[in-house]
Parts: structure tokens; sequence; C-alpha cells
């Protein structure tokens, strides 16, 4: 009997336990292979070097979320609803990717001009540039196109060979600190290649073309992305730019004590992260056809993967020392107060992003989703400007925990008081 209801259930939910399996063990890799490499970097560059180039990708996130424009969420929701018209996935396809190009153009100027104008900027402009390589790349490597047509799989061997691969060059290449500028390099080229086995699959095994398209159709794709790029930049504001703000008032050595704690906290936080993606277009799917069987699942979801995450929380604050010695070396053990400071993070992040995410943004609440995230993202410049200025980084820890706190309380007051009540009797 119990066998027969766990294939009934298998059966029913075969394509989300794909999609979760094949996003899982990307993810696993994503974060293995910097769980590898990070600790040989840190040791060979040293706080000052691997300070500098994580404020490089601090500044490569930005443009990273500002090319992205939402399409992770947006383009993947109405490919999902749209993934047995061929016809309709081919003009999100082609009108997404029209728009990344000509975003990405964009930001390259904009590069061009700090690293011309900006002191801070063009005594290293060569990071700025090869790390921007890689941020180009990612535009042909649509996981938000595989998500919406469910078929992960696909992508999954592609992208663990290249990045393990051109992981692993790394400890042949980089032997001393006068060796940074590889790290970009190798980055830029194993993202490069990520995205030509994404296009050749994209074209030749599942058969989709691009192709131009008119201005409405490509309007429409802008459109549909605003509230998500909204959110997520208003989202950046306390968490990308922290470490921003943290470079342009402190020096490359705080940020990489900051940021090198923050890789331990980010490695933790993405064992939710293939959950979330995975569920997020079946989600969708549900609230959109029968809203209560859509909150009955996001309630049984979170009844499993929230009391996980806070295991995870607390187990990363009692053996914080620990993990440093490990992940960074004792040359970062100054840093553990601050890996104590931001360890309720995975846990506080997962609900934020079941109630947000998963649940309001897939019920429609776009607006009121926007207006938390942007007050959160204000009041955290503020807070990060006025803590980094008294205590450098642990006022960074400090603001990050602070407003990542608001967002989750202000984020659960709204899901009880919209969400639920949207239930159909």
């Amino acid at each position: 009997m119990i066998l027969k209801k766990i294939i009934t259930i298998f059966s029913n939910y075969q394509s989300i336990f794909s999609n979760i399996f094949s996003l899982t063990v990307l993810q696993v890799f994503n974060y293995i292979l910097p769980i590898i490499s990070i600790p040989y970097l840190v040791r060979v560059l040293g706080p000052e070097y691997f300070g500098l180039l994580a404020f490089a990708t601090s500044i490569m996130a930005i443009f990273t979320l500002i090319i992205d424009y939402g399409f992770d969420f947006s383009a993947t929701q109405q490919i999902s609803l749209n993934r047995k018209k061929k016809k309709i996935v081919n003009q999100i396809f082609s009108s997404v990717i029209i728009i990344k190009v000509i975003l990405s153009l964009i930001c390259l100027i904009f590069l061009i001009f700090i690293l011309i104008f900006f002191e801070k900027f063009n005594s290293t402009w060569e990071v700025y540039i090869l790390s921007f390589g890689a941020v180009i790349t990612q535009i042909f490597f649509p996981v938000w196109l595989f998500q919406g047509i469910e078929k992960m799989k696909y992508i999954m061997v592609g992208g663990i060979i290249s990045k393990s691969f051109f992981t692993f060059l790394i400890f042949i290449f980089v032997k001393e600190q006068s060796d940074y500028l590889v790290v970009p390099t190798l980055i830029m080229f194993g993202s490069l290649a990520s995205a030509i086995w994404a296009l050749t699959i994209i074209f030749f095994k599942l058969n989709f073309k691009f192709s131009w398209q008119n201005y409405d159709k490509i309007k429409i794709q802008f459109i549909n992305g605003w509230y998500i790029f909204f959110s997520n930049l208003s989202v950046s504001l306390y968490t990308i730019i922290t470490t921003v703000i943290l470079g342009l008032l402190t020096n490359n050595t705080t940020v990489g004590y900051f940021s090198a704690v923050k890789k331990i906290i980010d490695a933790l936080k993405g064992l939710y992260n293939p959950l979330s993606q995975a569920i997020f277009p079946y989600m969708g799917r549900m609230l959109g056809e029968k809203k209560n069987d859509g909150i009955k699942f996001a309630k049984n979801f979170s009844k499993f993967v929230i009391p996980f995450m806070f295991m995870v929380s607390f187990c990363l604050f009692l053996f914080s020392e620990e993990l440093i010695k490990i992940f960074l070396g004792s040359q970062f053990l100054k840093a553990n107060i601050l890996l104590k400071i931001m360890s309720p993070l995975p846990f506080i992040i997962t609900i934020s992003n079941i109630g947000g995410i998963q649940v309001l943004f897939n019920l429609g609440i776009k607006k009121i989703l926007a207006k938390i995230f942007l007050s959160a993202g204000l009041l955290s410049v503020i807070l990060n400007y006025i803590l980094i200025s008294n205590y450098q980084a642990i006022g960074s820890a400090t603001a990050v925990l602070v407003i990542e706190i608001y967002v989750s309380l202000v984020i659960v007051y709204y899901v009880n008081k919209l969400a639920l009540k949207k239930k159909i009797k």
C-alpha cells in the first residue's frame, strides 16, 4: 500500500521531481566547486586580492541583475504556461534574448565610463573587464527557458563538466597573488563553455529557433519582467550593494573578510535554491488554476523546508569557528564574529522566499512585493552607510541581518493578510 502510494505521488509529480533532481545536482556542483576553490584562493591571494575580486564580483552582480531583468521568473512563468506551444515559446525566448543583449550593451558603456573617470576602478581595470566577460556569456545560458519547459536535465551535464574543468584549472594556473587576473579569466571561459552547450541543446536538440521580434512582442516581455526586476533591484540594495558600499568606504582587505564569510553563508543558503527554482513554475500553475491546492502545497512544503533550514542556521552559528578554519584558514579567524552575526540568514531568507516569490508573486500580488523590497532597499542603504562608517565589516553583517528580518516579517504579514484570504471557499 505504501509503495503504491509512493509510485502514485511520483507519477503525479514526475516532472517536478526531475526538475528538482537536475537543479539539485547542478546547484550542488555550483556550490561544491566554490567550496573546493575558495579555500585555496583565499590562502593564495590573501584577504586583499580576494577582496578586490569580491568587490569586482559585486559590481558585476549589479550588471547581471540589470541584464537578467527578472526574466528568471517572468519568462519562466510564461514559458511554463505555454510550454506545449513551440511558436509562443520561440517568441518569448527570442524577445528575452534581444532585450538582454540591449541591456548588456548599456551596462558595458557604463562600465567603460566608470573605468575611465574613477580612480577606484581604473587602477585595476583589467579585473572588471574580464569579470564582465562572464556576465555577457551568461546571456546565452538561458536557465529560465529550460526551467519553463521543465527540461533541466539537458543542461545539467554541460554545466557540470564546463564548470568543473575550469575550476580545476584554477589550481594549475593560480600559484601566487600576481595570478589574480587568471581567476576572472577562467570564470569567463567556463561561462562561455556552458553557454555554447546550452545553445547547442536549444537549437539542435529541442529545435527552438531565434528570430527577430517586433517591437510589440519585445515590449510585452519588458513589461512582464518589470515588477520582478524592480523587486530584484530593490533586493540588491540590501544584498549586493552592501559589499559595494563596504568597498567604497573601507578597503579591499575588509571586503575580503566580509566576502569570504558571505561565501560560507551563500553556500549553505544554496541548499534551498534548487527546491525554490524547481517548484516555482509548478506553484505558478497551481495557484493560477486551483488556488486552494497551491496554498496547501506551499504550507506542506514549508513544514518540510523551514525546519531544515533552521537547523542549517543553528549549526552554522554553533560551528562557525570550525567552518572558518576549514573553509578559509586561520588567517580569517578574526571574521568569526561576522559569521555568527549572519548565521540566521539561510533560515530567514527561506521564509521570505516561500512567502514572497513562491506565494505572493505567483498570486499576482506584485505591487506590494515590490514596495516591500523597495522599502527594505532604501532602509538598507541608509543603515549600511551609518553602520559601515562606524563599525566597518561588523556594520555590514549587522545591516544585512536586520534588513532580512524586516523583509521576512513584512512578507509573512502580507501572506496572512492577503494570500490566505484569497483562498476559494
